[in-house]
């Protein structure tokens, strides 16, 4: 499997467990097709740099939605005001984007947010993306 395609089956998990806890309306507002045609999109190395770069940090227990864990924020260094996913959904920190409409949803059910997406949770979704069951 390519490395642009394992970027996007990454961010549909991170999807779907959105969508099942929150509702489809939250689920399409943090990936949706215009996000994985960026990311479709990536040279074979850029994207390899990039999942290897997300899989160390999961080794290393990462958990939640920070940047370590978002093709996005790495493709542009962090550099919001570079990212396209910003442009598209409002730049993460800002209030009313899309990410910040996310979280309020989260807080307003009392979810935590490193427990839903556990270090655990994304060790499974590398292991199944490797082993090609998503």
């Amino acid at each position: 499997m390519n490395f642009p395609r394992k970027l996007i089956l990454f961010m549909q998990a991170k999807k779907d467990r959105i969508t099942e806890v929150i509702g489809i309306t939250f689920g399409e507002l943090y990936f949706n097709e215009k996000d994985a045609e960026e990311l479709r999109a990536l040279s074979e190395d850029r994207a390899k740099e990039i999942y290897t770069c997300i899989e160390e940090e999961i080794a290393a227990g990462e958990a939640g939605l920070p940047e370590p864990l978002c093709p996005f924020c790495q493709i542009n260094s962090c550099n919001c005001t570079l990212c396209n996913y910003g442009g598209r959904h409002g730049k993460c920190t800002e209030i009313s984007s899309d990410f910040d409409q996310i979280a309020c949803r989260f807080l307003e059910m009392d979810i935590f947010v490193r427990r839903l997406f556990s270090n655990e949770f994304f060790i499974k979704v590398i292991e199944e993306i490797e082993k090609g069951e998503i």
